[in-house]
């Protein structure tokens, strides 16, 4: 059997037409979505959500995590430790308390 060969011209438009269908099909998302699918993306989003909200440093108001490490050392919202321990002692000695240290 004989080998034909065809000229290029012949060849150009094939070339584009795939060229054109190659980029067609990238273009289309790997698989569709199903009703089910979206239904499970839903679902795990939600038990995210409920993980977060069952997080005790979850701020349901801003929607954001508390920072715990802020409040340390009366940066943030708290004062300082050992002021508030010696505010107690002070309130403790005022009362007729006496602390373990002393002692």
């Amino acid at each position: 059997m004989e080998k034909k060969k065809f000229p290029k011209e012949v060849w150009d438009p094939i070339r584009k037409s795939l060229r054109l269908l190659d980029d067609d099909l990238k273009r289309i998302p790997k698989h569709a979505w199903t009703k089910n699918e979206g239904a499970r993306i839903r679902k795990n989003r939600a038990e995210e959500e409920r993980k977060r909200r069952m997080n005790p440093s979850y701020n349901a108001v801003s929607g954001t995590f508390i920072d715990k490490r802020k409040r340390k050392n009366g940066r943030g919202d708290m004062p300082p430790r050992s002021r508030f321990i010696d505010r107690q002692i002070a309130r403790d000695a005022a009362a007729g308390k006496t602390s373990s240290e002393e002692e």
